[in-house]
Formats: C-alpha cells, sequence, structure tokens
C-alpha cells in the first residue's frame, strides 16, 4: 500500500509556492521589468548560497587542493575552535561569505542591469503582450524558479542540520524515504556541509525499533542519551546466528590476515593494515543493506560471507573485521549501536581495538570507502549510543 511521504509534500509546497504567486501578476512592464529582476536576483542567491556553503565546507572541513593554502593561514585555534563546531561554523561564516559574494556579482551585474534589463523589458512586454493568456502566466511564473530552488535547498540543509544532532525516528524514516529530498541531498546538500554531516553510506533503518519508540521523542545524540534501555536487537538481523557464529574464520581469512600482516609485531599498525585491507577489498552493499531495513529474515551475514562475495553490509564488515583480527592477535570489540550517514540515523556496527592492552580505539571499516574511519577524532561525532555485544 502507497503512504505518502509529508516531506515530499513539504518540498513541492514549498518549491511550487514562489512559482504560483509569481505566475499570477497582473500583466504591465512594470512587472515585466519586476520579474526580470527578480530572476536574476534569485540566481544571485542561489548561486551565492551554494558556493558560501562549498567555501565553508572547503576551508575549515576539507584540507584537500586550492583549499589547502587557506586553511594553513588560519590561525590554529580558529581552525580548532569552529572546526569541532560545524552548525556554528555555518552560522558564523557562511553569511558572511554570502554578503561578499553578492556585493561581488552586484558589482559585475550592474552593467548588466542597466544595459540589458531595462532595455530587454520594453523587446519583452510587446512580445508578451501579443501571447495567450496562459503564456503570460507561464513566463511570469518561471521568472521564480531560481527563487524555488534556493528555498527547496535551504529546507534540505536546515533538515540535515536538524537530523545530525537530533534522532527523531518518524523524521529519520520520512527522510529516508522521501525521493525529492534524497535527490536535493544528492545534488547539493551532500557537496555543501561538512564531511561529518554527508556521506554515501546506506545504514539500516530499524523499523521494529521505531514502532516501539515514541515518534514524538527527539534524542540529543551529542550528549550522549541512550535510545532505551534495551538498544538495538541485533539478533533480528542475523537471523538466528549468534555473534561468535558471524564472525567464525576459515583457512583463506587467516591465511589472508597472516599474509597481509607479513610479521608484523605492533598493534595498532596490525589494526591498521586489516582496516586499510577491508576498506579497498569489500564493497558495500546497499542493496542487502536495504533489505536488511525492510525485511531481514532469510539474509545471512558473516566474515566467511563477506570474504568470499567481497561485499557486505555494516554486520558483515565488523565480522570480517573481527575474524582477521583475531587471527593476528588484535583484541576486538563487536559493537552496535547509531551512526549517521548523512541523511539520518540508522541501526549500524563497527569495531573497537585495544592498543598496548590499554586503550581502545573505534573502528568502522564501512564507513572506511567515504572517509578514514580508524580512529578518527571526530568518530563519535556520527557515532552514538555504542553497546559492546562481544569481546575477543
Amino acid at each position: 500500500m502507497y503512504t505518502v511521504n509529508i516531506l515530499n509534500i513539504i518540498f513541492f509546497i514549498l518549491f511550487i509556492l514562489p512559482i504560483f504567486v509569481g505566475a499570477y501578476k497582473s500583466f504591465s512592464k512594470d512587472k515585466i521589468e519586476s520579474s526580470l529582476i527578480t530572476l536574476f536576483e534569485g540566481l544571485e542567491y542561489l548561486l551565492a548560497m551554494v558556493l558560501s556553503f562549498i567555501l565553508t565546507r572547503g576551508i575549515f572541513f576539507s584540507d584537500i587542493g586550492f583549499f589547502k593554502i587557506i586553511h594553513a593561514i588560519i590561525p590554529k585555534s580558529w581552525k580548532n575552535f569552529l572546526g569541532d563546531q560545524e552548525i556554528l561554523t555555518y552560522l558564523i561564516v557562511t553569511p558572511i561569505f554570502v554578503f561578499l559574494i553578492l556585493i561581488l556579482f552586484r558589482f559585475i551585474l550592474a552593467p548588466v542591469y542597466q544595459g540589458f534589463v531595462i532595455p530587454a523589458s520594453d523587446n519583452i512586454k510587446n512580445r508578451v503582450e501579443k501571447a495567450a493568456p496562459i503564456t503570460q502566466t507561464l513566463i511570469y511564473g518561471f521568472y521564480q524558479v531560481p527563487k524555488s530552488f534556493t528555498i527547496t535547498i535551504a529546507y534540505a540543509v536546515i533538515l540535515s542540520c536538524f537530523s545530525y544532532y537530533s534522532f527523531i525516528p518518524a523524521m529519520s524514516k520520512f527522510m529516508n524515504e522521501s525521493l525529492i529530498y534524497q535527490t536535493v541531498y544528492k545534488f547539493s546538500v551532500y557537496h555543501m556541509l561538512s564531511p561529518n554531516m554527508t556521506k554515501e553510506i546506506a545504514i539500516i533503518t530499524d523499523k521494529d525499533y521505531l514502532k516501539n519508540k515514541n515518534q514524538g521523542d527527539a534524542v540529543d545524540l551529542r550528549n550522549g542519551k541512550k535510545l532505551d534501555d534495551e538498544g538495538i536487537n541485533i539478533e533480528n538481523y542475523l537471523n538466528g546466528q549468534s555473534i561468535k557464529d558471524v564472525t567464525k574464520s576459515n583457512t583463506e581469512i587467516d591465511s589472508m590476515a597472516n599474509d597481509i600482516i607479513d610479521g608484523e609485531k605492533d598493534q595498532k599498525k596490525k589494526a591498521r593494515i586489516i582496516y586499510d585491507w577491508i576498506v579497498k577489498n569489500i564493497e558495500f552493499d546497499k542493496d542487502k543493506t536495504e533489505k536488511l531495513s525492510n525485511d531481514p529474515k532469510g539474509i545471512s551475514s558473516s566474515a566467511i560471507i563477506c570474504f568470499s562475495t567481497k561485499k557486505g553490509a555494516c554486520f558483515d564488515y565488523t565480522s570480517l573485521y573481527i575474524a582477521m583480527c583475531r587471527v593476528v592477535g588484535v583484541k576486538v570489540r563487536f559493537i552496535t549501536g547509531l551512526a549517521y550517514n548523512g541523511v539520518s540515523w540508522g541501526t549500524h556496527s563497527w569495531n573497537q581495538v585495544q592498543i598496548n592492552d590499554e586503550k581502545w580505539i573505534p573502528v568502522d571499516t564501512t564507513f572506511g570507502e567515504d572517509s578514514d574511519y580508524f580512529d578518527k577524532e571526530e568518530f563519535y561525532k556520527d557515532h552514538s549510543d555504542g553497546e559492546v555485544r562481544e569481546e575477543w
């Protein structure tokens, strides 16, 4: 049975409303000139907003390419403060960039307004006067399209930021299932927000958990609050197998682990070598993850399956990492909890390894294809509510 996604409705209304309002303006030369200016201003604001977010992301959260030069100039104290506060950084820096870019646009485009927009309004007026009423309506509506895109993208950014800091089961479900949001995210938001807030990794939506939890409750994941007393029911996804069953090794896995370690003795280096091998050689299985979200019955996960097929969901990655670590004597844990995939929070699994019989560090081979998640400094910004399921 088809269910209406409330986010799709909201996005549609936000996009169509400026077009609808603009389409029903009364006809006059002043209205045509105003509409042309609205078209150019809409394009200016759209480009200024997108460019400002990209610049903020590049300078403060992406130390690569051209941005590496700018990144090196910024005082370290500023980078440390703003780099740990994504939302605050965007609230402070992005408006400044928008203001500066708009000033630059106005300086560059001022001759265009004087030399093209105003004279063109007379020519367009003569053509529109002869057009059918429906054509006039469509023209006025078209001039509002840049404004519609600006509003739509801004709303998607707000949703992403809110979702990053708070977990509302109903909202996560709508965001995951909204075709419009997913499209806007893929082509704009993904390139605008910080890498911590944007990814292209699917995660499992625990529908049983969503049904059991109060749909109106928001969980502030930044404050480390627990989802509930029982945690994630991982048994639903393992089809009757225990964690010890799915993390079993075989001769092929043992041989590969020993080969890639090649006599290395340092515990952290061994853990890193295995991490790098899995990230490089195992492909994320998005279809399997989606099937686990919808109905996990009959879907098997294990280290052996992951190694033989060279692909898997998060449980497969976690299990294979454990199987290979145990072979070479690295102490390792199986962790379940929540993770943020750039769209919403959902059920996830990852590992911890113990270094020199002291510190346990977090490792996520699943997210490794998107960024380096081996003992990442900001690991727990997009991982929360972790629970140790097994330890070897």
